[in-house]
């Protein structure tokens, strides 16, 4: 029963009248509970509603903006630093938002929830060991959740932890069979175990399940090259670029892979549409700068 629930005043009013307090008491005592805190709680929850109003106007900005002024309101508020977190993780400020998500595991440490998307934060940024652990604790407190053990399944495939990470996928296929991120768990899984040929079927399934996912696409053109077929390998990742117009790695990728083939001035435009999107990024400055110093090609 929650404190300032019409349920708890209602007992909080029978109880005095038994002990032979008025009910006229009986509410004064219970109102009491209802300021200072949960008061501003209440008022939290009304600027969280205004914040989901304003994000579906597609005003993503005036949206944060009620959700700062919810936690300056209630400072604390599990709920509060859950809302700036799934903002924050949107616009890829990770380390910000796992500062949020761990205050949020810290005050509902049971929360299956919390401890998923804590662990999906950190793999986002790269610290696939702390990921693991998060992943993980998620998944025992929600063991029915096949997109969970999809994602610790990646995550412990990427710290070479294959024995685990197929176990975690197999569970996420039996979960949940017509998800494509768990057959991409694990396709990716039998990848780093060296499995090709079981890497390839599962990676196909999770391909027909979502024609256009990137990670799956990605994974059949590493396959591919591996296995020395540099065409099938520079169609999947033709594939990729259309999906995810925005993405430089998979320009990166595909200028690489047109280099091999000798296509130089493709390569180069690859590598070019790559700097467009990530200036910095100096895999793709060296692949124009080989490709512009290699004979013209197809």
């Amino acid at each position: 029963m929650t404190r300032g629930t019409p349920l708890f005043l209602a007992t909080r009013v029978a109880a005095a009248v038994l002990l032979g307090a008025s009910a006229l008491g009986a509410l004064t005592v219970a109102s009491v509970m209802l300021t200072p805190k949960t008061q501003a709680l209440a008022e939290a929850d009304q600027l969280i509603g205004k914040a989901h109003q304003l994000a579906d106007q597609g005003q993503p900005e005036a949206a944060f903006a009620a959700i700062e002024e919810a936690l300056r309101i209630a400072p604390g508020y599990a709920q509060v630093h859950w809302e700036r977190a799934m903002q924050l993780m949107a616009w890829r400020r990770l380390d910000e938002a796992i500062g949020e998500l761990r205050l949020v595991v810290a005050q509902r440490p049971g929360d299956a929830g919390a401890a998923g998307a804590l662990g999906e934060a950190l793999a986002a940024a790269g610290a696939s060991e702390e990921a693991v652990k998060w992943l993980g604790a998620s998944a025992r407190r929600d063991r029915a959740n096949g997109v969970t053990w999809a994602k610790l399944a990646i995550e412990q495939a990427r710290l070479g932890d294959t024995k685990a990470a197929l176990e975690s996928a197999h569970r996420a296929v039996k979960l949940a069979p017509m998800v494509p991120l768990a057959q991409y768990s694990l396709g990716y899984a039998r990848q780093r175990a060296g499995d090709t040929a079981g890497a390839a079927a599962a990676l196909a399934q999770a391909l027909k399940l979502d024609p256009n996912d990137v990670n799956t696409l990605v994974s059949l053109a590493a396959l591919s090259r591996t296995e020395g077929r540099l065409e099938e390998s520079a169609a999947y990742l033709l594939r990729t670029v259309e999906a995810a117009p925005t993405n430089a790695a998979a320009w990166v990728l595909l200028g690489g892979t047109l280099l091999e083939l000798g296509r130089n001035d493709a390569a180069a435009q690859a590598f070019t549409r790559a700097l467009a999107l990530d200036p910095d990024n100096a895999t793709a400055r060296k692949g124009l700068g080989l490709a512009a110093r290699a004979a013209p090609g197809p």
